[in-house]
């Protein structure tokens, strides 16, 4: 296998790599909204059940718990579009030409403050459900 195939099919496998991952992050937060939702509501049918309060501490628990996953698989996905912008402005692309580079300078700077103000934001969220229940029911 010369140096080009090489460069080809490592190319296709790291984007394959970052679908996955992108796929991974987006899971990780419908999971979590799907889950903190399903808490919310039991809590809010049985507020007087035992332990009611400190279930509400779980989503906090979870949301902070899938925030670092999905932060350290954006962490792999940086580092594989990294590589990627490497490889195409190593290849003698024109300017302007090669996704990743087009992509850093574009998308890739929203859809990182989106993801960073999802995780955020649900957990204040979270937090602030937690409290303001936890002092309703004292």
């Amino acid at each position: 296998m010369n140096a080009e195939d090489y460069l080809l099919k490592e190319c296709e496998q790291l984007r394959t790599m970052y679908s996955e991952n992108a796929k991974e992050i987006w899971d990780g937060e419908r999971y979590c909204l799907l889950a903190t939702g399903a808490i919310w509501s039991w809590c809010a049918a049985n507020p007087n059940a035992l332990g009611v309060r400190y279930l509400l501490w779980a989503p906090v628990l979870l949301t902070g718990v899938l925030s670092l996953r999905a932060w350290a698989t954006y962490a792999k996905m940086a580092a594989i579009q990294a590589y990627l912008r490497k490889v195409e402005n190593t290849a003698g692309l024109d300017h302007g030409l090669g996704w990743e580079r087009g992509f850093a300078q574009q998308a890739g700077k929203f859809r990182t403050a989106t993801g960073w103000a999802f995780w955020l934001i649900l957990i204040a969220t979270t937090i602030g459900v937690a409290v303001a229940f936890g002092r309703s029911s004292a």
